[in-house]
């Protein structure tokens, strides 16, 4: 097993994100926590970040934090300059993709593997979710920065999404995008009241609209899903221009990281919420983790 050496995280106001923190101190030891921290939400993550600085230094680990913006374009030139290769060349890391939102998992993973560091991430699943409302207010849809893929002129789109329990966000992303064809990964199991919020809202939303196909996809599975997903694109690759977002469980985007190193042609897209809730999850549960590398 690498030494890890530092542990990076963007800072939340869950519970699973000073607790998650705190395993990964106590199980790494590493010589550093680093976090990013959204000036949006400085009130919201203090606590939390209070915390994760005492037990940090606490355990002889330096903290730090940088303060960032949720504006795309200056939160992408903010994840470039920390994570240049002259800093950063041949460290160790531990990414724990928690609290991250999926824009900086993907910058973050694609800046570490440039500069050539050792990438591993983890992933704290919550016991529960609010009962309520996740997330609203969904922004544009925008395709991300250094993972936009290549368009084909003359070829039609094909919209690959993650599902999850924010519907409406679906029904936007296809709007927005106007796609020929749409392919929807449904998460497997009754987790969460899944079958319920997810599956049959989606089925229920989208089913009757044409051009639709779904397929079942394991986030929580060692792969996250990747190899249903590879195969459930197959014959839209090189027929089609494919963007790709996810919005069900976050391992789902680790995996689409995956599918766009393999398949460079396929855009990520993103569509951010403007609204939270601050209860959204409770409690911390199992941990899914991995490494990242090309295969």
């Amino acid at each position: 097993m690498v030494k890890i050496d530092t542990v990076i995280a963007v800072a939340g106001w869950e519970e699973r994100f000073a607790k998650g923190l705190r395993l990964d101190v106590a199980s790494n030891l590493p010589a550093r926590v680093f976090l990013f921290s959204f000036e949006e939400y400085l009130n919201e993550t203090e606590s939390g970040r209070k915390e994760v600085s005492k037990f940090a230094e606490e355990n002889g680990a330096r903290y730090g934090e940088i303060s960032v913006r949720r504006d795309p374009r200056a939160l992408w030139r903010k994840i470039r300059e920390t994570f240049s290769p002259s800093d950063w060349s041949q460290r160790s890391v531990l990414v724990d993709i928690t609290t991250m939102p999926r824009e900086v998992i993907w910058w973050t993973f694609s800046q570490l593997q440039a500069a050539n560091c050792s990438v591993s991430y983890i992933y704290y699943r919550p016991t529960g979710y609010s009962s309520e409302w996740l997330t609203r207010d969904t922004d544009q849809p925008r395709l991300v920065y250094q993972h936009s893929g290549v368009s084909t002129f003359g070829k039609q789109t094909c919209l690959l999404l993650m599902s999850g329990f924010d519907t409406d966000r679906a029904a936007q992303l296809i709007q927005f995008f106007e796609p020929g064809a749409v392919l929807i990964g449904l998460q497997t199991g009754a987790q969460y009241d899944n079958l319920t919020k997810n599956v049959e809202q989606t089925k229920k939303l989208l089913e009757r609209k044409p051009d639709i196909k779904f397929f079942d996809v394991d986030a929580f599975s060692p792969d996250h899903g990747l190899a249903a997903i590879d195969g459930a694109i197959s014959a839209y690759v090189g027929n089609f221009n494919i963007v790709a977002a996810s919005l069900g469980p976050k391992p789902t985007a680790v995996a689409l990281y995956f599918l766009q190193r393999k398949h460079t042609d396929i855009a990520l897209a993103y569509a951010p919420s403007r609204q939270f809730n601050m209860s959204y999850s409770g409690g911390i549960g199992e941990a899914l983790h991995g490494v990242v590398r090309d295969e």
